[in-house]
């Protein structure tokens, strides 16, 4: 009985230590499931521990003293910086550009002087103003570009004035015969249609012709042009106005009133004149007869210098202002002259018989540089329609001395060719009249 109730336990043992390790071999244990005909098991994921949070940065002092932290920074993904990166890196609002078009209406004041007269001084003469240049339109364009975030710029400038030819004529009367000129032809001649050149016995004088014309012409050309490159500061972004992301250009508001901006920049001016003088002794008619004279003179005057200067605006509303511009400068000059008397055998000659220019012809040329001064005001209005667009017009002044203008070539004794080859450089160029345009910034 003993053996056999130690044989029963010892098998009932062994039965429980078999199924218990059958048992374990079916829990479901991620890290020693059977990788053969086991049932499947599910897998159990160990939670992760969550991200630390960035170390706040401590920028300044909270209410009520302690510290305060900015948040942490936020993560840029690839396509927004990508999209950064390829925007503008100017972190102000447009514009950029700015520009105007449109036009000044300006005439010349000039110095005047009688060259044809009658005998009778009472009947009226032929004035050297009487072919000068009328009120003229020329074009006015502006362009430039912001820089930075608009406090400054940098500024193109253009207008010109280029008229027609401009007549003035003089004619015999029978009240009192031909007319006369005021020039001193005295000791020029000019050859005969003998071809055989300059012969002071038999060359008529100059003066048989100018001092007894049938018809006396004057023809005249101007033309101005003007150039600059100029650097701006503006006391208000974006030229005195452009506060806001949708806003641009000048009438971004009207406060402050005032608004200013200084320039300075680069200015080139070319400003050239001539002026033909012609007489007729036989009629009116010009159809190069022996008896038809004519006296060119020719004058370019080249300025380029340095200017300065600002404008300042004030603004009623947003929409109207008036401004007032002042620009100065000293510029170099450097000047051209040609000269000569001719006719449809040649060039006159000299017939003084002092003179150590005898037998030479009238056909001078001269050139010089020199210091000139220029000076350019203006005042007008604008009257903004958009935040972009405006309007304006005004009235301008420009004054530049020390040129050579085509009528004080006219020398006092024409057979001095040496003195008559310099040119008298202090005569004064005054512009002036309105302008009007169109302004946009973009």
């Amino acid at each position: 009985m003993r053996v056999l109730h130690g044989r029963g336990v010892f098998w009932t043992i062994c039965m429980l230590l078999l199924t218990g390790k059958a048992a374990a071999q079916t829990y479901p244990n991620t890290y020693n499931s059977p990788s053969y005909g086991a049932p499947a098991t599910i897998a159990r994921v160990e939670p992760q521990p969550p991200a630390p949070p960035a170390d706040p940065v401590y920028v300044g002092t909270g209410v009520y003293g302690g510290p305060t932290q900015s948040p942490a920074p936020v993560q840029v993904q690839k396509d927004d910086y990508k999209a950064a990166m390829s925007g503008d890196w100017n972190s102000c609002a447009p514009p950029v550009w700015f520009g105007s078009a449109g036009a000044v209406f300006f005439k010349r004041q000039e110095y005047d002087r009688r060259l044809s007269c009658y005998t009778d001084e009472s009947i009226p003469s032929m004035h050297y103003r009487d072919a000068g240049m009328p009120t003229t339109v020329g074009p006015n364009i502006t362009f430039g570009r912001y820089l930075g975030c608009g406090n400054t710029g940098v500024q193109f400038v253009y207008w010109g004035l280029y008229p027609s030819t401009q007549y003035a004529n003089q004619y015999a009367n029978q009240t009192d015969g031909n007319v006369h000129s005021t020039p001193d032809w005295s000791g020029i001649g000019y050859p005969d249609w003998s071809g055989i050149g300059y012969n002071p016995n038999v060359d008529p004088p100059v003066s048989n012709v100018y001092d007894n014309a049938q018809r006396h012409e004057l023809q005249r050309n101007f033309s101005v042009h003007n150039f600059e490159i100029n650097f701006l500061s503006f006391s208000n972004t974006y030229g005195n106005g452009c506060g806001s992301s949708t806003a641009c250009g000048f009438g971004n508001g009207y406060s402050p009133s005032f608004r200013y901006s200084f320039l300075g920049g680069f200015r080139y001016i070319n400003f050239n004149e001539n002026f033909l003088f012609s007489a007729d002794a036989d009629d009116t008619v010009w159809d190069s007869s022996d008896n038809e004279r004519h006296y060119l003179v020719d004058v370019k005057n080249r300025l380029a210098g340095f200017q300065v200067g600002g404008r300042t605006d004030y603004f009623f509303t947003e929409s109207l202002s008036v401004f007032a511009t002042g620009k100065t400068g000293i510029f170099g000059n450097s000047m051209s002259m040609h000269q000569s008397i001719y006719g449809p055998t040649g060039y006159a000659f000299v017939t003084n018989p002092v003179s150590s220019n005898l037998g030479k012809p009238y056909d001078i040329y001269g050139s010089k540089t020199n210091v000139s001064f220029v000076a350019d005001f203006s005042v007008g209005g604008s009257y903004y329609i958009t935040k972009c667009l405006s309007v304006y017009a005004g009235y301008q002044v420009v004054a530049v001395t020390g040129v050579a203008e085509a009528n004080d070539q006219i020398p006092t004794a024409f057979y001095q060719l040496q003195d008559n080859s310099h040119i008298r450089d202090d005569g004064t160029l005054i512009l002036h009249g309105a302008f009007a345009g169109v302004g946009y910034n973009w």
